[in-house]
């Protein structure tokens, strides 16, 4: 008599060793696709917010000349799209002393 008809009712149909192991290496494969998938995400996370840092750094490198002469007045002059792109100088108060065009109306920084 086989194997197979002397289990009892309840027995697993994880009992053999091809189904434990697979079952076994479908988890394993799961757990590293998580972990890749966390740490994919949090290094594109890293290389997009390095990638604005920069883009503001220069930008307000840009801008550093013109502020230190006082060469600009209420607006100050936007760069690439203007739908994408505003700027507002904000004084050691919070104060708003000058802003692009396309965003004269906003509150200062920080207030709805």
């Amino acid at each position: 008599m086989s194997d197979e008809w002397s289990r009892p009712a309840g027995w697993s149909r994880f009992a053999t060793v091809r189904s434990r192991l697979t079952l076994l290496a479908t988890a394993l494969v799961l757990v590293m696709l998580v972990v890749s998938s966390i740490g994919l995400v949090g290094a594109q996370r890293s290389l997009l917010i390095r990638g604005i840092d920069e883009a503001l750094r220069q930008r307000s490198d840009n801008l550093q000349p013109e502020i230190e002469r006082g060469m600009f007045g209420a607006v100050l002059p936007g760069e690439g799209d203007h739908e994408d792109s505003f700027l507002q100088l904000v004084d050691d108060r919070g104060d708003v002393v000058a802003a692009s065009a396309n965003v004269q109306a906003w509150p200062r920084p920080g207030t709805r």
